[in-house]
């Protein structure tokens, strides 16, 4: 009788641990074909790089500004500036961007110094961008009007210097005017001096 009881127990035993067992492996399939099916999940979303281009276009016959025996003006008068004084006054450009679907294109507008011969200094240059629509201030140069050298260097443009950098989202036209003349702080040599840019634009992404 006493065996039949031991019997009876360890068969007890064994049919509780099958159970167990069995609860165990119930759950590691049902977490493997969760982890799968998740996976399986991810993996059909789609990455998709969008490509786009960034175009530059002006009017003037050339791609940039001068100043040629320039008299000194204040910053007021500088703003100001239309197509009869300071000889062109200011330069008109736009940078467009093409994209097709959802993507953004970062780009720099950076301008380039010409060689001329006895060349003004650049701290007595001031730069002024303004949106050509309104023309009202760029973002950066509606406090202080920066002089030629103390603008950030080109990131795009090894010696050049940047006069924007700004993002397109979609695609779209952002239209520019720049403005240069010879700082008031400038004592007028005996001599001509010239100073002389162009302004290019690069996607930096």
């Amino acid at each position: 009788m006493k065996d039949q009881e031991i019997k009876d127990s360890n068969n007890r035993r064994k049919l509780v641990l099958s159970v167990i067992l069995i609860i165990i492996l119930i759950i590691s399939i049902t977490s493997i074909t969760y982890a799968l099916f998740t996976y399986s999940k991810e993996g059909k979303i789609r990455n998709t790089i969008t490509t786009g281009s960034i175009s530059f276009n002006y009017t003037e016959t050339t791609n940039g500004i001068s100043l040629e025996n320039a008299m000194p003006i204040s910053d007021t008068v500088g703003k100001n500036l239309n197509r009869s004084q300071n000889n062109e006054g200011y330069f008109d450009f736009n940078v467009s961007s093409s994209i097709a679907g959802t993507g953004r294109i970062q780009y720099e507008v950076y301008a380039t110094k010409e060689k001329v011969e006895n060349e003004l200094s650049e701290k007595y240059v001031k730069i002024y961008l303004t949106d050509r629509t309104t023309d009202r201030p760029i973002s950066g140069y509606d406090m202080d009007v920066p002089t030629y050298d103390s603008l950030k260097n080109s990131i795009s443009k090894k010696g050049s210097k940047q006069l924007y950098y700004g993002t397109f989202v979609n695609s779209g036209v952002q239209s520019f005017r720049l403005r240069m003349w010879v700082s008031d702080q400038y004592n007028i040599p005996s001599s001509s001096q010239q100073f002389k840019i162009k302004v290019g634009v690069d996607a930096t992404n």
